[in-house]
């Protein structure tokens, strides 16, 4: 980070995505487990292993867990449509860190570290993009258990 500050971008977006992705995985695992419960999902589909605490036919638990998981779900594709577009911001001021940072007397980072820079920015906001639509998924099918058990 000390040749160029514009590095900050990268390190932040990376632990976002990380973060991000954990709760994607978890989010996911709920939502199997729940379409396990409720005997709702396509033929052949293996998911994780049932909830205990969710058995078929007694839909107060699950529509009390389909509820939970959908609050996680609303407040994690907020984040990831944020994470997308604080990623599209940073690709665009990686010039502009740049014109400071040699205005301030610094030397400019080298045109293929600043195309590699640029590169992962753009890989992070393209991989928080795609999980928001992920979560959009999943969102999808949470509605359609409620659905089901109301």
């Amino acid at each position: 980070m000390g040749d160029f500050p514009g590095h900050i971008m990268t390190i932040i977006l990376a632990r976002l995505m990380e973060e991000n992705m954990i709760w994607l995985r978890n989010c996911w695992s709920d939502v199997g487990r729940v379409e396990s419960a409720t005997g709702m999902h396509p033929p052949g589909w293996v998911g994780d292993s049932p909830d205990p605490e969710l058995k078929r036919g007694d839909y107060g638990p699950i529509l009390q867990k389909l509820h939970d998981v959908n609050v996680h779900l609303c407040l994690a594709q907020t984040i990831m449509v944020f994470a997308a577009q604080l990623g599209a911001f940073c690709s665009e001021n990686l010039d502009v860190v740049g014109t400071l940072q040699n205005s301030a007397g610094y030397p400019q980072l080298k045109q293929g570290k600043l195309a590699r820079l640029r590169e992962e920015v753009e890989f992070y906001e393209e991989v928080c993009r795609h999980s928001g639509e992920k979560f959009t998924e999943l969102r999808s099918r949470v509605q359609a258990q409620v659905n089901v058990v109301s």
